[in-house]
């Protein structure tokens, strides 16, 4: 049994088109796959769509990037809300496998042990 898919741009009338339904999913944060099984189109007609039409190439872009600011948004504001996990989480994905590996601590001797700091005075004339 062969799968019958609509193309993106051929549903006209009163209705919402696939385009438009492949591209609002894509903004709430489901895969191109989820997107395209919503909207009754193949994955493989979205990925020729977007090697066709570059305006559509960018609104699903737009629409991708969206979704990642939704949910940053709400990553940002469980850590200000002092959840130490979502903390943790937003580190080692910004910062990578260096967060909490220690190499970026410096053992140098010519550090300033953290018990004799530096008078301002004294930085103010170097």
């Amino acid at each position: 049994m062969t799968k019958r898919t609509r193309k993106l741009d051929s549903i006209g009338g009163s209705e919402v088109s696939a385009r438009d339904k492949v591209l609002l999913s894509l903004r709430l944060g489901h895969s191109v796959a989820a997107s395209c099984g919503a909207a009754g189109v193949s994955t493989s007609t979205y990925f020729r769509q977007r090697s066709l039409d570059p305006a559509f190439a960018l609104a699903a872009d737009a629409a991708k990037a969206t979704a990642l600011c939704h949910v940053e948004s709400r990553l940002l504001e469980r850590i200000e809300a002092g959840d130490t996990t979502a903390t943790i989480f937003f580190l080692k994905s910004r910062a990578g496998s260096s967060w909490g590996s220690g190499s970026e601590i410096n053992e140098s001797p010519e550090l300033i042990p953290p018990s004799e700091p530096p008078e301002v005075s004294d930085m103010l004339l170097r």
